[in-house]
């Protein structure tokens, strides 16, 4: 993005809230690679970045691969431990998500879960100083 945006994001948790998520994130967003990234979360030594799969599907294999090398490089090892990296994506259209390893449970209950915290949240990237974007033709603000 060339310009400023407001960003929600949401962090996942596991039993011990391993802040160095948060060092993970600060990083990637010194380095211009966090917007495509709605969800993101540890969980037994794994980093998992969950991205629209409209970040996938609308740039090329080659600029995706140079994006995940580069979060890569940068979250592989923080504060001295090595973390193992996954990637994710949220179905927008059909509301599926690959959840990688961000939760244990059954695939279906955590992919309703993270839809549910997309869609109450409202995740994703605007223009800074734009209202937030409605998400379909039945949501409406407030005092509609």
């Amino acid at each position: 993005m060339s310009e400023a945006h407001i960003h929600d994001i949401a962090v996942i948790w596991d039993e011990d809230h391993d802040t160095r998520v948060l060092t993970a994130m600060e990083a990637l967003y010194l380095k211009g690679l966090l917007s495509p990234v709605l969800l993101l979360g540890e969980r037994k030594g794994a980093l998992t970045l969950i991205t629209a799969s409209d970040f996938s599907s609308e740039i090329s294999s080659v600029k995706l691969e140079w994006w995940r090398s580069q979060v890569e490089e940068l979250c592989a090892e923080i504060d001295g431990d090595s973390w193992t990296l996954g990637f994710g994506t949220l179905g927008l259209v059909r509301n599926t998500i690959d959840t990688a390893r961000i939760i244990h449970d059954a695939q279906d209950k955590v992919s309703t879960y993270l839809s549910n915290i997309y869609n109450l949240w409202k995740l994703g990237t605007w223009p800074l100083g734009e209202e937030r974007p409605l998400r379909n033709k039945w949501e409406r603000t407030a005092g509609d």
